[in-house]
Formats: C-alpha cells, sequence, structure tokens
C-alpha cells in the first residue's frame, strides 16, 4: 500500500495469480536473428518464445511409461500462462519443475484450437516446454 514514503514491499516476495492463467505473459518471441518481446496470446501457433516465472500448481499425468506435466508460468507483473511438458523434456528437467521455483522456459506457443472460429480462444495458448534453466536470485 502506498504512503508518504512510496510503495511498501509485499509481505509474500512471490507473484500470484487471482484467475485462470490468460496467456497475458510477455515472453521472448522468434529465433535468435529476430526475438522480440510480445504477450504470449497474439503468437501464432508453433512460434519459438523463451519465458521466465515462477512455476505454481505443477500437476503430472499421463503413466508411468509416459509422463507428462502441465503447469502456470507466471512472472513478477502477474501476467501468467499453462506450459506442459512432455516424457524427455521431464525426464531432462523434472528437477527444475517444482512448485515455487523461479525458472527460464524455452519452448513453443501452442493454440490448440486455432482456426476454428468457434473454439479460437487466444487466452488457450500455452508453452510446449523443450527446455529449462533454473534461475537463481
Amino acid at each position: 500500500m502506498p504512503n508518504g514514503t512510496g510503495n511498501q514491499p509485499s509481505e509474500n516476495p512471490h507473484p500470484t495469480t487471482y484467475t485462470t492463467p490468460d496467456a497475458s505473459l510477455v515472453v521472448f518471441a522468434g529465433d535468435k536473428g529476430g526475438r522480440h518481446a510480445a504477450p504470449l496470446h497474439t503468437l501464432t501457433d508453433g512460434t519459438r518464445v523463451i519465458a521466465a516465472g515462477m512455476v505454481e500448481k505443477i500437476r503430472e499425468h499421463g503413466s508411468l511409461d509416459t509422463p507428462r506435466a502441465t503447469l502456470i508460468l507466471i512472472n513478477d507483473f502477474g501476467q501468467s500462462t499453462y506450459a506442459a511438458a512432455d516424457t524427455d523434456v521431464l525426464t531432462e528437467y523434472s528437477l527444475y519443475l517444482m512448485d515455487g521455483l523461479e525458472i527460464s522456459l524455452h519452448g513453443l506457443a501452442r493454440r490448440p484450437f486455432e482456426g476454428d472460429a468457434e473454439l479460437d480462444d487466444p487466452r488457450a495458448t500455452y508453452i510446449q516446454i523443450v527446455k529449462v534453466e533454473p534461475l537463481f536470485g
């Protein structure tokens, strides 16, 4: 809350999402030669992205032979999106995919219903994870 000396620090140092993630998270989109910042929900299916934030509400599913996981990635501004990890990603990066850890994700923007006017909702855009890196403070 603001006072005469400016904004007070938050008692909770971690960002909080208050609603369902809406793919408003700002990411770096494109390849090495032409990356630009853009909200995830404005990107087309298959665009390469890099995003950073805190892992929240990770859920494992699939089978023992082919595990998968979904999570919410939320940044310091409260922008958030869903992200999905397949078996290969979980095998290599599972130590970084835990609630409360701050990470950087490399992946692809996915719009599962793109092209179907009735089901195409940009808020459904998510990140298909390809690589995970921890962020250390």
